[in-house]
């Protein structure tokens, strides 16, 4: 008989545990219909049926039961293995999960005296959204760009800094039509990056400023939707930037 996929049997160990396709799906970073698309693949290749499927619910069959504990010996043993084989023959590799912008302008300039200092360690960047809030099972460590988490789920976090607002606009744009107080930013149309839409609320907030400026002429924008992203054009255009 020929063995099922690794893929698919570590997505029944997640799913089993979790009972939940949905939280399967975002531990392993795929859609929750992968997830059902890849336990029906190992329920047809081994002609059992490993979950009973409820309209809002999901459980275990008693072949799912039995199939679990014996995935998570395997996969624990496995992970030993692992990790004793890596310890002994290979380099340290440490997975990072980050933001874009964090790893352009924080990260990798740091970078090189990280690497002087630990040349056997490879690091394996990979840059997410930075929308996503959840800490992906392969990654060895997540930055997220957010207010602190109501929830660890078993995770150490640790805050790196505090997160301020700024807001900037072209020079000659100053000139033309001056600022002086908040309200006096409703003659501009601003701009507002679709993953944080609240930045302009939250910099009025922070400097007891009510009402904050309006944003019904706002040109949005986001990198991470090329093709497909909305924008609106205006004649004037001022920002609001994070900083540190």
């Amino acid at each position: 008989m020929r063995l099922p996929s690794l893929k698919f049997l570590k997505t029944f160990q997640v799913a089993a545990t979790r009972l939940s396709f949905k939280a399967a799906a975002e531990e392993l970073c795929i859609t929750p219909s992968a997830v059902s698309h890849q336990i029906k693949g190992l329920e047809e290749q081994l002609g059992v049926a490993l979950f009973d499927r409820g309209p809002s619910s999901l459980t275990l069959t008693e072949a799912g039961e039995s199939y679990l504990q014996h995935m998570e010996t395997v996969f624990a043993r496995l992970e030993t293995v692992t990790e004793q084989l890596r310890v002994r023959y290979g380099r340290e590799v440490v997975r990072l999960n980050i933001p874009p912008f964090f790893a352009t302008e924080m990260l990798l300039p740091r970078l090189p005296s990280f690497m002087a200092k630990r040349p056997d360690t490879d690091v394996h960047i990979n840059t997410v959204s930075p929308s996503l809030q959840s800490h992906p099972a392969e990654a060895d460590l997540s930055i997220v760009v957010d207010t602190a988490p109501e929830e660890a789920h078993d995770h150490d976090c640790h805050k790196l800094f505090s997160q301020t607002f700024v807001p900037a606009c072209s020079p000659a744009l100053l000139l033309r039509m001056p600022i002086v107080t908040v309200q006096d930013l409703n003659k501009h149309t601003l701009i507002i990056h679709e993953a944080r839409r609240d930045g302009w609320q939250r910099w009025a907030q922070s400097l007891g400023h009510r009402p904050a400026p309006q944003e019904h002429r706002a040109l949005r924008f986001d990198e991470h939707r090329r093709g497909s992203g909305r924008a609106w054009r205006g004649r004037r255009a001022g920002f609001i930037a994070p900083g540190q």
